[in-house]
């Protein structure tokens, strides 16, 4: 899924959206408020006010201007930004401009952007196994580490994607790192073994992993 960031006055174009998604085979949720714990993957405005607003989103999502004078575009600049849009063709430029960013998008797709008190992580979604909850915290267990995060497996869960599935209260796994169910538990690609709980063994099988 992409989430935009749309500062914009008037709504985000219907018709536009389905032609982003069936180009990018994913869906685009869009924001019209800005959160500063909330990722987004495209900001799209058109007041420099908001500049200050976005220093530490211009490294890890794209910022897109959109402008009605060709005059003074660069006045009170204090971030890059990826992408000039005129007013006049705003659906057309946004279009081109999310369609040549296409790799880089797919790119920051699969990565997860967690904040831990001050830190920020940036973790693939491809490299995790899979994610329990100890606590008030979870562990994310990756091919490389393991990250101890104070998130809810509920939250966390909603921002995975679908390759990810609960198999236990406590649990969730990546089913590209299954090598084998065996009774009551799945047998991770690592050795690992988690816990198969009973009200999660019809979601398996609707996937055909058991």
């Amino acid at each position: 899924m992409i989430n935009i960031l749309w500062l914009l006055e008037q709504p985000f174009h219907e018709k536009t959206r389905k032609i982003i998604e069936d180009r990018l085979q994913c869906k685009i949720q869009i924001s019209y408020s800005f959160h500063i714990h909330k990722h987004y993957d495209i900001i799209v405005f058109n007041h420099y006010s908001f500049l200050k607003h976005f220093v530490f989103y211009q490294k890890r999502n794209l910022i897109f201007f959109v402008y009605n004078d060709e005059k003074n575009i660069l006045n009170k600049q204090s971030i890059y930004i990826d992408y000039y849009i005129m007013e006049k063709n705003l659906y057309t430029d946004l279009c081109k401009a999310i369609f040549e960013y296409k790799n880089l998008l797919l790119n920051m797709m699969n990565t997860l952007y967690l904040k831990n008190g001050h830190i920020y992580y940036h973790i693939k979604k491809d490299n995790i196994i899979y994610i329990e909850s100890y606590k008030n915290n979870i562990i994310i267990h990756t091919a490389y580490t393991q990250y101890t995060l104070r998130y809810t497996l509920k939250k966390i869960r909603e921002i995975l994607g679908v390759k990810f599935i609960q198999c236990h209260k406590s649990f969730i796994i990546n089913i590209d790192y299954i090598k084998s169910i065996r009774n009551n538990f799945v047998v991770l690609n690592n050795e690992d073994q988690v816990p198969i709980g009973y009200k999660y063994k019809e979601s398996l099988k609707e996937i055909n992993i058991i």
